[in-house]
């Protein structure tokens, strides 16, 4: 018997089974339609965000522009649970955009402070109108369960974190400000690893960040430790990936670490990645691109979609496991 795989050989095998889904891609007229590498490659870097969200007329030059961070700190708010299949972020983008101010959090803090009705106001017309989606009218009355029951709805957490996001992005006064907090952290972190520190302690400095954003009392309301660390790494700070049900899944069945530690799934994911050559946001995109449902997962070619990927992940699994029989 084979010993086990190695971090290279896993993420080989990860790279090839996407190659090979993207070749069996189509058009929306059906025509059949290869995803070369170079294609795929778009994929692994946040910069693609960037023609997304520029197509739809946000006009950012970077992803260090502060309307851009506040923009994708709203698209990872809603990516969790089901919650993203209420909002629909892309979709509803644009009335989002205008009761947002373009995104600008200092705009958005001085105009709704912690209002969260004012706010929800504001999408509820744009948003009930589209079709899209519907927000819900707050409760005529101040009956208790009424109320719990609106607070817990996906539109009211969406707004609430919009409005904590955009106040805790103010108290740094500038996009250059809240980077330079976050590139010191990075910073500690590579010259731990450039000077043979204990990986222990330079995978710490890295924590220090997304426990902050995921702090109950100092971070993002709504703000969870996968979505701390998906909104780090849709900004620019590769190093991180996103401990979705995905990564979890598969790490948990290959035993590469304790699946419910996002300090032990980061630390995972930055190991694979150094062994080859890659940086953590690819090892996610490699596996979320394989793993995710849907045939338009490929959403940098909204015009194409794949077939058959219900049993994609298992897939996968079965392709890795096979590499120690």
């Amino acid at each position: 018997m084979k010993s086990e795989p190695t971090y290279t050989e896993i993420f080989e095998v990860c790279r090839k089974y996407l190659v090979e889904i993207a070749s069996c891609a189509e058009t929306d007229t059906h025509a059949k339609i290869e995803l070369g590498k170079d294609e795929i490659k778009k994929y692994m870097t946040p910069e693609c965000w960037l023609e997304i969200y520029n197509d739809k007329g946000l006009n950012v030059l970077n992803t260090k522009d502060f309307r851009f961070i506040m923009c994708r700190l709203a698209a990872s708010l809603q990516n969790r649970n089901r919650m993203q299949n209420t909002i629909q972020f892309m979709k509803n983008f644009y009335v989002i955009k205008d009761c947002l101010f373009e995104f600008d959090p200092h705009k958005i803090h001085n105009e709704f402070g912690d209002n969260n009705e004012k706010l929800l106001d504001q999408l509820r017309i744009g948003i009930n109108s589209t079709g899209i989606s519907k927000i819900q009218n707050r409760p005529q009355t101040d009956d208790t369960k009424e109320m719990i029951e609106y607070s817990r709805t996906f539109w009211f957490q969406f707004a609430k974190g919009l409005l904590s996001g955009a106040k805790y992005l103010s108290s740094f006064g500038s996009a250059e400000g809240f980077f330079l907090y976050f590139d010191k952290l990075k910073s500690m972190y590579t010259w731990c690893v450039e000077n043979y520190v204990s990986t222990d302690v330079a995978d710490r400095m890295l924590d220090v960040s997304w426990k902050q954003l995921s702090d109950n009392q100092t971070g993002i309301s709504g703000f969870r430790d996968a979505l701390a660390t998906d909104f780090l790494k849709e900004i620019g700070f590769t190093e991180f990936g996103k401990p979705d049900t995905h990564i979890i899944d598969i790490f948990s069945e290959l035993k590469l670490c304790n699946p419910k530690s996002n300090s032990e799934i980061q630390k995972t994911l930055r190991a694979i990645a150094a062994e080859n050559n890659v940086t953590p946001y690819e090892v996610d995109k490699t596996i979320w691109l394989i793993c995710a449902k849907g045939g338009k997962k490929f959403y940098l070619h909204p015009n194409i979609r794949v077939k058959n990927q219900n049993n994609s992940k298992l897939e996968l699994l079965k392709k890795i496991k096979e590499l120690s029989v």
